[in-house]
């Protein structure tokens, strides 16, 4: 061992980047398809999990509200009622986002994203993630902190 060389020395960042991402000539090609349609699958993924959370926070702040008001059969329409208007909600986020919504649905990427194909493609890559850079975390905290502070300062006064 020389005197240049530190055992203790941590790995330069230009080494550590190079030894994660393959190049085209050692990764396999069900990595570089993956890699190539990973930015649709996980935005597909995503708008699934919105429209999801939309539903899911209208039915949490609704239901208490129902069942201490009504009786049964009005707090029946009731939820009838609101489930139609959280749908719509839903479908107003969706048509607000429409064009990009029918483009990842519809593009040629994503047809394949939803094709047997890419599905094997996945099965045989599970080690491939989709890392988000650090502004979309620093947004997704700054909501989720607005969120808290929405819900916290009413109850304050």
């Amino acid at each position: 061992m020389t005197d240049s060389e530190n055992p203790y020395e941590s790995p330069s960042l230009e080494a550590s980047a190079a030894a994660q991402r393959p190049t085209p000539e050692s990764a396999s090609e069900d990595e570089l398809i993956r890699r190539r349609h990973l930015s649709v699958e996980t935005s597909i993924a995503a708008l699934g999990g919105l429209f999801f959370i939309i539903g899911a926070v209208v039915l949490f702040f609704m239901i208490p509200n129902v069942w201490n008001r009504y009786t049964m059969t009005e707090a029946i329409y009731v939820v009838l009622w609101s489930v139609l208007a959280a749908v719509l909600m839903v479908l107003g986020v969706q048509f607000a986002a429409g064009g990009y919504v029918l483009y990842l649905l519809l593009g040629a990427r994503g047809r394949f994203v939803f094709s047997a194909d890419y599905a094997a493609i996945r099965s045989r890559t599970p080690h491939i993630k989709y890392q988000p850079g650090n502004g979309i975390l620093v947004v997704l905290l700054m909501i989720i902190v607005a969120i808290f502070l929405g819900l916290l300062l009413p109850a304050i006064r």
